[in-house]
């Protein structure tokens, strides 16, 4: 079945070409329900009440990133969740390229 649109980048430790392509399917079908959420990540990070809302929030979207092999997307958002006890400039400045790379992984799944 031939999936229409262009496609993200591949992640970069995607299933090997040896395992079964069950996996493999599976695996980028959890990893398209994982692009297709980032807004609402986003909107969760942005609407937290307090700040170890906001920090796990981070914490979680880094660790999904880097569990779908999207480094640059985990980083983003460790970078933003470490910039939180930094001064409020740093963690805007934080959030603006967090929602950049974001903006760069769901424009691909259009």
């Amino acid at each position: 079945m031939a999936v229409a649109g262009p496609q993200p980048e591949p992640p970069e430790d995607m299933p090997a070409d040896g395992q079964a392509a069950a996996v493999q399917a599976a695996f980028l079908k959890l990893r398209a329900r994982f692009l297709a959420g980032l807004p609402r990540r986003l909107e969760e990070v942005a609407s937290a009440s307090t700040g170890e809302s906001r920090e796990l929030a981070l914490h979680r979207l880094a660790g999904a990133a880097g569990s779908y092999g999207y480094t640059a997307l985990g980083a983003a958002a460790r970078v933003a969740e470490q910039a939180l006890s930094a001064d409020a400039a740093a963690f805007d400045a934080a959030m603006l390229q967090l929602e950049h790379v974001v903006r760069s992984h769901t424009d691909t799944v259009r």
